[in-house]
């Protein structure tokens, strides 16, 4: 494996242990495409439509190293036991994955990025309710998994971004809700991370953050790569937002932050 992930962007632990990927080089040309036009910044050749067409990558981010301790762990694990590990029918017992996107609120029209998007675990579930949904994440394996079960379930609302370690590459007020799972951790700056991501909510936008609580739980990372749900409201509010807002009830072994642009 060559460069190992950060976050989900994305994810043992992206989404179903950690939401970050572990990184690839470079991406590949692997099926047919054709670059969106569109007036939206963070769509402009870089997101298409994924039934018969490809996802673009901009090689730029070969180059991008990572540093955390987190995303090297989780590199220790093969593809296919981290996709098995995301997409298993027991993760909904812990991560309850529509009492997280319930709490999102009517979803329906709204342009959403998943960072950290791994298998599409949530993506695919909030593109299913109407949403417009940018499955982001730094592994090109992820992505391309993403492709295929976009081709084989034919969905339109649901695009691929494969990004950096250090910028989601959001563009400019474009997003309503900006939904991070089992990801955050993975960030190596996490102020920098989330300037980009205030940056790229619209004005009124949402983020919600959500990880595993600094304890021992029977998922997710060891203790000492977790975040403490009161230090992750530190650096949204340092960073601009408002309204942060801890909700450490609903699920059994994570949090749910939500905060405002």
């Amino acid at each position: 494996m060559k460069n190992i992930l950060i976050l989900s962007l994305i994810t043992l632990f992206a989404h179903a242990g950690c939401s970050a990927s572990p990184a690839v080089e470079k991406a590949s040309e692997a099926t047919q495409s054709q670059k969106i036009e569109t007036d939206d910044p963070h769509k402009k050749g870089e997101h298409v439509h994924h039934g018969a067409h490809k996802h673009q990558h901009k090689h730029k981010h070969a180059h991008h190293t990572d540093h955390n301790k987190s995303n090297q762990h989780m590199n220790k694990h093969s593809f296919e036991s981290l996709s098995k590990r995301f997409e298993s029918e027991e993760r909904k017992s812990w991560q309850k994955p529509d009492v997280v996107i319930e709490k999102l609120g009517d979803i329906k029209g709204k342009k959403i990025a998943d960072i950290g998007a791994g298998t599409g675990y949530f993506s695919f579930r909030m593109a299913a309710l109407g949403a417009q949904v940018s499955a982001i994440d730094v592994d090109e394996r992820f992505q391309k998994f993403i492709v295929e079960k976009v081709a084989k379930e034919n969905t339109t609302n649901l695009v691929t971004k494969l990004v950096g370690f250090e910028d989601p590459e959001l563009g400019e007020a474009v997003f309503d809700t900006l939904l991070i799972v089992n990801t955050y951790h993975h960030f190596n700056d996490k102020i920098a991370y989330m300037t980009h991501c205030l940056k790229g909510l619209k004005p009124g936008g949402i983020l919600m953050n959500v990880d595993f609580k600094k304890m021992k739980t029977p998922h997710g990372p060891s203790e000492d790569h977790r975040i403490a749900a009161e230090d992750v409201k530190k650096d949204l509010l340092q960073v601009g937002f408002s309204d942060v807002q801890i909700d450490q009830t609903s699920l059994p072994e994570q949090y749910i932050i939500t905060a405002k642009k």
